[in-house]
């Protein structure tokens, strides 16, 4: 507050709201406007992701199996993981990792999980510079649970370079950079 009587309560003049650094904020009888609340730590909706479109065409071959008295769902492979195109779907199973409704966040999480597993290093670091903007704009959601699950998925692919100091484990480990900086 800036009142020449020091006093708001008592001032004669009405208080006036001026916006913060600026020359009207010396004037006498004003207040100065707190700033603008930034919704910095916000969760953003993540956009419709090419997973879910491509599953519900009927492109992702993965199914769901119901267990015993239908207690436990099982993701069932129509084609097994190790013989699929891992340049055309590990990214789409990556991109799925935004999703946060019930059948397509299962059929991503359990599809990366088994395709990282069954997959060689050679096949999986080919995919490596597609991998980054679907990984970076799950990050950027900023909803927890898909932080986790992408979390998750990356330590599984830094698992897949298994000798230290193997060409390709320090090629993801340097790739992991343009996820978390950003591009400004």
């Amino acid at each position: 507050m800036a009142c020449w009587c020091r006093n708001p309560r008592t001032c004669p003049d009405i208080l006036r709201q001026v916006p913060a650094f600026t020359v009207q904020a010396y004037q006498p009888c004003v207040v100065v406007r707190p700033p603008c609340p930034v919704p910095l730590f916000c969760i953003r909706r993540p956009r419709a992701s090419r997973f879910r479109r491509f599953f519900l065409r009927g492109d992702i071959p993965i199914g769901r199996e119901c267990g015993p008295r239908g207690v436990k769902h099982f993701i069932k492979w129509h084609t097994p993981p190790e013989q699929l195109n891992y340049q055309r779907f590990l990214p789409l199973f990556f991109d799925g990792l935004c999703e946060s409704t019930f059948p397509y966040r299962e059929f991503a999480r359990h599809g990366v999980c088994d395709m990282l597993a069954a997959g060689s290093e050679h096949q999986i670091f080919q995919t490596i510079p597609m991998l980054i903007l679907p990984m970076r704009e799950a990050m950027n959601t900023r909803n927890p649970d898909i932080i986790i699950a992408t979390l998750k998925a990356l330590q599984q692919l830094l698992r897949v370079g298994k000798s230290n100091g193997s060409v390709e484990g320090n090629y993801i480990v340097s790739k992991t950079g343009d996820i978390f900086c950003p591009k400004w």
